[in-house]
């Protein structure tokens, strides 16, 4: 008797498998499934390109003239969809998050999990990506329908049969297996414990979504088609448990294709849809990315108003129908990498960033030279920190202007960044970015001064109140300027700050006037005419007011007419201790 276990128990099965033995077996064993992996994987990678030529094509060949009309119709919905479990998964978790993540954050870390490297691995590109095999797959598809090229419409018929054999007779009995590594490796390695204990709840809530936006899709699927949504999503399960042991949609394309054939959909609309909404209809990874953002924006105590979020997910459901929300190379840190391209990937991206920023603080502590060197080095080239270290060995703005002068003859470009058409007009040298350091460390947060932090500055500034001002004062002997006031008071307390309002400003964390707190830096600009963009500096006291260096020195409202136009952020000193 022959005993005949369906696609939907075997992933089931082994799932189950990779996490019991996970924790049983030996490396050694663990590794073998992890090249087997690695080359089943590069194999997958070589073959969804070719299986989205070989069904799509054909599929619109047969189609024929309604092709245009099915595409368009396709991707509008699958546009709507994802936005529509975007806004489901910010809702969702814009009302059970916050509870979970304050519990979450209370949970101890969990160890850094280790991470197993094959016994060999072997290269097997792909001679298309997706995007390019769709496109190629409309272009030849549209053209034998248009102009009837019967002998053309054969050899993409008998590709289709190659490419139907290679599914049922090697990438679907090899899944299962596949998708038992990738949990053996998890479980081996800690990581299906450390995201389970770290996100356990927030995992369940984006489960739980995801079988939602599953049920609205199957019951107006059902509603359409007149049969039984549910038994028509059972029907699926096979390609919905491939996909949650895979995490890539290219990669159940075999499974969804035969579980959409299972529902009696025709030949020809399954081989164009099931590869084409594989790449554009990313409802769950946009319903995935939206709850994991919001998470982390609960977690840090970032802005996540409903209308920012609302742009976000329009954003990401234009980006993931364009490209799946692809990346290689978001460090931008691979463009002189030795790397093809098929192994630009965003992992590869991050690691080269990390060892250049290392060897950069390296360096700059070895020579001496500050953190904001590195930042703008990073830019720059490691040759800034030399050019640095014989000039002070602390970043400026006036440095690094300099520095990129002499690296293109003084040549000037348009540039449209706020930063610098606030502070220039709109240029920068045409080498590097001299804003660079302003551009990273306006995303860096600091934590306002500790109550007798602040206090302590703002008690010190007030012994001066009624104190005339003094051009380049900046001490009690000749009394303060603006900034020689802030410097001073700060100082008492232990905290070091630059001496003009331009470097304070270029110092710290910049925010909205209404995150300002007691102790923070309030900047202002075109108070009298300079060439510098930042020409007063005040302390915040609270309740919308300032002191400074006026004439004479004492309290100002920030809510008058003068202030409120010459106002420019508020400024967040950290501490010696942040």
């Amino acid at each position: 008797m022959n005993l005949h276990i369906g696609l939907l128990p075997r992933v089931i099965i082994a799932i189950i498998l990779g996490v019991a033995l996970g924790n049983v077996l030996s490396e050694g064993w663990v590794r073998v499934f992890v090249t087997f992996n690695g080359l089943f994987g590069q194999f997958l990678g070589f073959m969804i390109p070719l299986i989205i030529v070989g069904l799509v094509t054909p599929a619109i060949a047969d189609i024929g003239r309604g092709a245009g009309r099915l595409l368009l119709l396709t991707v509008a919905i699958a546009y709507i969809d994802t936005v529509v479990s975007g806004l489901l998964a910010y809702g969702t978790g814009s009302w059970l998050f916050p509870d979970m993540v304050a519990a979450t954050s209370q949970t101890h870390s969990v160890e850094k999990a280790i991470e197993l490297a094959p016994y060999f691995s072997i290269t097997i590109p792909p001679m298309l990506d997706v995007m390019a095999a769709l496109v190629l797959s409309f272009v030849v598809g549209l053209t034998i329908a248009y102009a009837s090229l019967g002998h053309l419409k054969q050899v993409f018929d008998d590709f289709k049969e190659t490419v139907s054999l290679t599914i049922s007779k090697v990438i679907i009995p090899l899944l299962p297996l596949y998708i038992f590594g990738i949990f053996l490796n998890m479980t081996f390695t800690g990581q299906a414990f450390r995201i389970l204990v770290v996100f356990a709840q927030i995992i369940v809530v984006i489960f739980v979504l995801h079988l939602l936006i599953l049920v609205y899709q199957f019951c107006l699927a059902g509603a359409v088609s007149r049969r039984n949504p549910f038994r028509l999503l059972w029907n699926m399960l096979p390609a919905y448990m491939t996909a949650l042991g895979t995490s890539s949609s290219a990669a159940t394309i075999p499974v969804t294709l035969r579980s959409t054939l299972n529902n009696g959909v025709s030949e020809g609309v399954a081989g164009f849809v099931v590869p084409l909404c594989a790449t554009i209809h990313m409802s769950g990874s946009c319903m995935k990315i939206t709850a994991c953002a919001l998470t982390v924006c609960l977690l840090e105590g970032m802005p996540h108003d409903p209308l920012l979020f609302i742009h976000f997910i329009l954003m990401l459901a234009i980006m993931m129908v364009e490209t799946g929300g692809e990346g290689n190379d978001p460090m931008q840190s691979l463009g002189n990498s030795s790397l093809t391209e098929e192994e630009k990937t965003p992992s590869e991206s991050i690691k080269a960033a990390v060892a250049y920023f290392a060897m950069l603080l390296q360096k700059a502590d070895t020579l001496g030279c500050d953190l904001d060197a590195v930042i703008q080095a990073y830019n720059y080239g490691a040759g800034y920190i030399d050019y640095i270290s014989v000039r002070g060995k602390a970043h400026t703005f006036q440095l690094s202007c300099d520095f990129a002068s002499s690296k293109c003859g003084g040549r000037k470009v348009k540039y449209n960044n706020p930063v610098a058409i606030a502070q220039n007009g709109g240029w920068r040298y045409d080498y590097g970015n001299m804003f660079y350091v302003y551009l990273v460390k306006q995303y860096l947060e600091s934590e306002p001064l500790p109550a007798d932090t602040a206090n302590a500055v703002l008690a010190e500034a007030y012994k001066y109140q009624g104190w005339k001002y003094v051009w380049g004062g900046s001490s009690p002997q000749t009394s303060f300027d603006c900034s020689g006031l802030t410097q001073w008071c700060f100082g008492q307390a232990g905290v070091s700050l630059p001496r003009t309002a331009q470097e304070q400003y270029e110092a710290v964390q910049h925010l909205e006037l209404e995150e300002a707190q007691p102790g923070d830096l309030v900047f202002f600009t075109k108070t009298y005419k300079t060439d510098n963009y930042i020409t007063h500096v005040g302390i915040y006291a609270g309740n919308g007011r300032m002191f400074h260096a006026g004439n004479p020195i004492g309290f100002a409202d920030l809510n008058t007419n003068f202030w409120k136009e010459h106002f420019v952020c508020i400024g967040r000193v950290s501490t010696p201790s942040q």
